[in-house]
Order: C-alpha cells, then sequence, then structure tokens
C-alpha cells in the first residue's frame, strides 16, 4: 500500500484543499495520507466573525 505521511494543504504551505488532496490520493491509489500543516492560523481564509 502506498502512503504519504506528511502533506501540507491551503491552510498551511500548498495550494491544494484538503478535499483536493483525497482526490489526488485516491486517483493515485495511496492507501493512507495524513495532512500535516504548519502550525499558524490563516485568518484571510477564514475570517473571524466574532469580535
Amino acid at each position: 500500500m502506498k502512503v504519504d505521511l506528511h502533506i501540507h494543504s491551503m491552510y498551511s504551505d500548498s495550494s491544494r484543499s484538503p478535499e483536493e488532496i483525497v482526490a489526488l490520493a485516491k486517483k493515485r491509489n495511496v492507501g493512507l495520507i495524513s495532512i500535516c500543516d504548519q502550525s499558524e492560523i490563516r485568518t484571510d481564509l477564514y475570517p473571524c466573525s466574532a469580535k
């Protein structure tokens, strides 16, 4: 089984969404993945509505 245990998404320093990552893993027959985003908060992606 193919595995990739260190993937970054658009919530870190990549350009792919988690959904795109899963779809690509399925296409490439990767049976196990782990998304390991950096410890940063991107407020430009999900602005906080509460003040």
